[in-house]
């Protein structure tokens, strides 16, 4: 790294471990760092703002590094077993890519929040934060909250049926945001 005419050294690994899976990975001070070895102080931090890395990390060694990656990767892939999440494609699915999609959907949801008239306070969330009842209680109290049918859920013959009712409480709560009930209304979905 070129800083005021000088030369840090950086490790190449490090630069690569914290650029690679993310935004700017096919940027041009980027691409151009990996072509000659070499980047100026003021395109790193740019490229590490953007990357949202923390540029001090550039000059860590490592298995810190490494360590630090790991766990960004487990908490935004957190609550996620990997037989949940399948995407339909042949070709290679990158973290940085979902990391994008996540970001994408929470900038949404944040604009929807701000922006639908339609949105009311989620009465579901905190619902059983301070539940002193037994299970069975708090599973009574969920399910009243959501407008769930017992008997409609018992008596569906098919796994999808149930499940697809249950989304469709959870969107007509907002707990799921409703994204798809308003797509079906302004005719996107």
């Amino acid at each position: 790294m070129l800083l005021n005419g000088h030369r840090v050294p950086i490790d190449r690994g490090v630069f690569m471990e914290l650029l690679e899976n993310s935004v700017v990975n096919a940027r041009a001070p980027y691409l151009h760092a990996l072509e000659r070895n070499e980047i100026v102080y003021s395109e790193l931090v740019d490229l590490a703002r953007k990357a949202e890395v923390p540029h001090p990390l550039f000059f860590a060694p490592s298995s810190l590094v490494q360590a630090q990656v790991q766990a960004k990767a487990d908490k935004l892939l957190q609550g996620v077993a990997p037989d949940t999440f399948t995407v339909n494609t042949r070709t290679i699915v990158k973290l940085r890519d979902v990391e994008l999609i996540v970001k994408d959907l929470l900038r949404k949801q944040s604009l929807l929040k701000k922006h639908d008239s339609e949105l009311t306070k989620n009465k579901i969330v905190g619902l059983l934060r301070r539940s002193r009842g037994t299970v069975r209680d708090d599973a009574d109290r969920l399910i009243a909250a959501l407008g769930l049918d017992r008997h409609a859920l018992r008596t569906t013959r098919k796994k999808e049926s149930v499940l697809e009712l249950i989304i469709e409480r959870l969107e007509a709560n907002q707990v799921l945001g409703g994204c798809r009930a308003r797509a079906h209304r302004r005719g996107t979905g």
